[in-house]
């Protein structure tokens, strides 16, 4: 069926399309993944204080490492929120503007289409722009929470 839009601006904005919401599939993934950490970050620390209670460690060689990993887990909890946090994402375009432009005849079909492709790929770079830097954020929260479980299990060996 004929639209008399030119394949290649269809096919265009199809891809436009494609990279924005590949940037929003993976910013869902990334907070889904924040979310996890941020889970098993809590759990973590509820049990490094609930095994605290029982054996509480004032000094010796254990002290170091119980401390450093409460330390790096409140840093894992920090950076898993701080990633959870960054939500300032772009949409793509404002539908309003856009079909009110088109009804009042200052656009046409083809000119419409290519300011959707624009202001698609300005979302996409702009998302993804912001997916990394979650990503950065979820990979120290990563760490914090490897490292401050290994001191853990360090300090408990200290311990016996």
């Amino acid at each position: 069926m004929p639209t008399g839009i030119p394949l290649r601006l269809e096919q265009s904005l199809a891809l436009a399309k494609g990279l924005f919401d590949d940037e929003e599939a993976r910013r869902k993934e990334l907070d889904g993944r924040a979310n996890a950490v941020l889970s098993l970050s809590a759990l973590y620390a509820g049990f490094v204080v609930f095994v605290l209670k029982d054996h509480p460690v004032t000094g010796g060689p254990a002290f170091y490492p119980v401390a450093g990993g409460i330390l790096l887990l409140g840093l894992s909890l920090a950076a898993a929120t701080w990633t959870s946090a960054v939500r300032t994402f772009e949409a793509p375009f404002n539908a309003d503007d856009l079909v009110t432009d088109y009804d009042n005849k200052a656009l046409t079909l083809p000119q419409l289409l290519q300011q959707r492709m624009a202001d698609y790929l300005t979302a996409a770079k702009r998302n993804a722009a912001i997916c990394e830097r979650k990503a950065r954020w979820l990979a120290a929260a990563y760490v914090c929470l490897l490292i401050g479980i290994m001191l853990h299990a360090l300090s408990m060996l200290l311990l016996l």
